[in-house]
């Protein structure tokens, strides 16, 4: 709210990233799963974006918007942000609705998506209860494994090496 009504505000994160960004190898932004003017500061300042894809019927509709924010965002604002890739999460393979999000995404972006898909699992939850990130909170439950493998497909497509 205190950001809408300032002059620049779609640079405001740049312009305070920009100081530290020497100092790491990346920087990831979590947004808010809304377009608001956090989020365009967040995709101004970005070169990659990831996006998750909850295994929900309205996720994809959220997903055509972002799409269009980010066509926006590149046009308007003179950006090259490059669509890193989808993942498909929260997913629950014994639900009719899971199932069909995973295979619209699929049908729509395959090029996008990442083969790993995150489970639902409480064991995320419990972990963001406890301020700790699944991996270390319980590194055998199967979201966990799934976060790391995901990591891995993140390396590969930004050819990091380690």
């Amino acid at each position: 709210m205190q950001l809408s009504g300032r002059m620049g505000r779609e640079y405001i994160l740049a312009n305070e990233l920009k100081k530290m960004s020497r100092q790491y190898d990346f920087i990831i932004i979590d947004t808010p799963p809304s377009l608001g003017v956090f989020t365009i500061n967040a995709l101004v300042v970005s070169d990659y974006v990831l996006i998750p894809v909850q295994a929900e019927f309205f996720a994809l509709e959220g997903l055509t918007q972002l799409l269009s924010v980010v066509d926006l965002v590149n046009t308007r604002l003179g950006r090259t942000l490059k669509i890193l890739g989808m993942v498909v999460t929260m997913f629950n393979s014994r639900t009719k609705s899971s199932n069909e999000v995973l295979e619209d995404v699929r049908k729509h972006y395959s090029k996008h998506l990442f083969r790993t898909i995150i489970p639902r699992n409480v064991t995320v939850t419990d972990s963001t209860m406890t301020g700790e990130p699944v991996v270390i909170y319980r590194k055998d439950a199967s979201a966990s494994k799934s976060y790391v493998e995901l990591a891995k497909e993140v390396e590969n497509r930004l050819r990091v090496k380690r």
